[in-house]
């Protein structure tokens, strides 16, 4: 490409917004390498990138590797600040939000590459599910584009994620007994911490309760009336005061171990090398308290309800993404995921009569046994979804005791009338508010999750950077699902989306049905958009026939 660093107004009004996250020479190696990785066409290295921002005859490529590995800067505040163009731009103040989660795993091989683990590949065959690479948890906006039929997935905030380690490290103490399963959520301090401060939230709204019907009481006596026996009003207020302490504590404790997951899960700000081996383990990570997935996606979602309070966020992932640390979500974050099947669900347990005083002990967490979901749906009533797929949806008020305990929640059964499976999709929320419509179409908007990891690799080069030391492995990826926010944001405020379809279908005829704007589409136009300024900005300097023998020159390295 042409060696002039000056970019699109259109795209420089963009990236300026990510300004206060970088120093100013920092600024300049960002604004720099994320065009060239929009603009390359070939291998999206670190040098690649370089090459396509048009200064490798200008800059050393130390400065790139060095951006990478060793300048301060963080991504989850560019995916903070990504998270509030995409919401000016696509959304109205005060709308609802649905955050899609998923992971995905960067194929890596060698000893030396921090993070580098043999884990589970949702794209490989069943029969062998494991491969070598690093692992990264992703939260992106659903979104709707003008032009577009289907919902897009823009990521914002992703953290590398390591599985915990299964056999102690040298010179430590073995565990006695077996080895927990790394994927064992319950066993983690964020779900620990959950169940307490649910048992917590309990036992304060017993005691809340019982000194309320105890007020209520003497307040219907007559005037200079009291009610036989000694007044328990004392002991009472004495046991919703250490009530509230013990609330506090619990609420404490688990704020205290969501920022420990928060710190874990945020990625270094550089000077990181790793150990000999490219792991740079910790005491804490050998002893297997690393966050697992579920709480990593938790803390991210935290962090993104917390960056919109006023707006009350969806998350929708798969069957993967639960735990008892669901329990204590904060007000404005609801969480959707497809139901197990072999998840034992119970009934709403009934209420209690009015004016009936409080008992000792735990309250019933749920009424009678439902079953799996397959029992379930075997009995169940079954209305048309409202849509034109010609499928049905059950709706169920449930419990699920032994994961969320007394959490409400709702299942959704959705199956084809004309299958013979008992359903085909069972979802459970803790959205029981939202019509069961809205939550199903909501989920559907999952996929293009999936969507924008294929684009990514095919069109921004998500595998092909050779990082391997922590900073650069855990800040590259982002880097690069950034990017592909970034291009999307851009052609929603400059993009001509009739105008690009109907030249795709003018170039390449045999997409008859093509109507929808694709990403490739997109980055397409925002490529054409930085080469015709960098010619218009070197016109002036070469002369018209000085410039195209520059441009064939510059065509000619990089077909080399």
């Amino acid at each position: 490409m042409l060696p002039h660093p000056t970019l699109p107004p259109t795209l420089q009004r963009l990236l300026t917004h990510f300004w206060p996250h970088f120093t100013r020479p920092t600024f300049t190696t960002f604004t720099a390498l994320i065009t060239g990785l929009i603009t390359h066409t070939g291998p999206r290295t670190v040098c690649g990138i370089l090459t396509g921002s048009g200064l490798a005859r200008h800059w050393h490529h130390d400065r790139a590797h060095a951006f990478f590995s060793r300048r301060k800067w963080n991504p989850h505040h560019l995916g903070q600040t990504m998270a509030h163009l995409i919401t000016q731009a696509f959304t109205h103040p005060g709308q609802d939000l649905t955050l899609a989660i998923d992971d995905t795993l960067i194929k890596r091989s060698g000893r030396r590459v921090w993070g580098r683990y043999r884990q589970h590949d949702g794209t490989r065959p069943k029969n062998h599910p494991l491969a070598w690479g690093v692992c990264f948890v992703v939260t992106a906006l659903a979104i709707r584009l003008p032009g577009r039929t289907t919902a897009l997935a823009l990521p914002t905030l992703t953290a590398c994620w390591r599985p915990r380690p299964t056999k102690p490290s040298p010179g430590t103490a073995g565990h006695n007994g077996p080895v927990p399963h790394p994927q064992t959520a319950h066993t983690s301090p964020t779900a620990a911490t959950a169940r307490v401060l649910d048992s917590a939230r309990t036992r304060h709204a017993q005691a809340h309760h019982g000194l309320q019907l105890r007020q209520a009481k003497e307040a219907a006596l007559p005037a200079g009336h009291r009610l036989p026996g000694p007044d328990p009003t004392p002991a009472l207020k004495e046991r919703l005061n250490r009530c509230a302490q013990e609330l506090a504590a619990a609420q404490a404790a688990h704020e205290q171990a969501l920022d420990r997951v928060l710190q874990a899960t945020t990625p270094t700000t550089g000077g990181s090398t790793g150990g000999p081996t490219g792991q740079d383990e910790t005491s804490q990570a050998e002893t297997g308290q690393r966050p697992t997935k579920t709480e990593t996606a938790i803390a991210l979602a935290t962090r993104q309800a917390h960056q919109f309070p006023d707006r009350t966020i969806h998350v929708v992932a798969d069957s993967a993404y639960h735990s008892p640390a669901l329990r204590v979500l904060p007000p404005n974050l609801t969480w959707t995921f497809r139901l197990a099947a072999t998840a034992v669900l119970h009934q709403v347990p009934p209420p209690a009569p009015a004016g009936t005083p409080t008992r000792p002990g735990r309250p019933r967490y749920a009424g009678p046994r439902l079953g799996t979901p397959e029992q379930i749906a075997a009995t169940a009533h079954f209305v048309a979804l409202g849509n034109d797929t010609g499928q049905e949806m059950a709706v169920i008020d449930c419990r699920w005791v032994r994961s969320l305990g007394p959490t409400p929640l709702r299942l959704i059964l959705v199956r084809n009338p004309h299958s013979p499976q008992p359903y085909e999709v069972a979802l459970l929320s803790t959205d029981t508010t939202s019509p069961a419509e809205q939550v199903v179409a909501r989920y559907t908007d999952r996929w293009p999750i999936e969507v924008c990891f294929q684009d990514s690799r095919a069109h921004l080069g998500l595998e092909q950077a050779q990082n391997r030391t922590r900073a650069a492995v855990e800040r590259t990826v982002p880097f690069q699902l950034l990017a592909y926010s970034l291009v999307v944001v851009w052609y929603r405020w400059h993009g001509q989306g009739q105008a690009d379809v109907a030249a795709r279908r003018y170039h390449q005829p045999w997409y008859r049905s093509k109507t929808d704007l694709a990403f490739s589409d997109m980055i397409a136009a925002l490529r054409r958009q930085v080469i015709e300024h960098r010619i218009s900005c070197r016109v002036p300097d070469l002369g018209l026939g000085g410039l195209i023998r520059e441009i064939v020159r510059d065509w000619f390295d990089i077909a080399a």
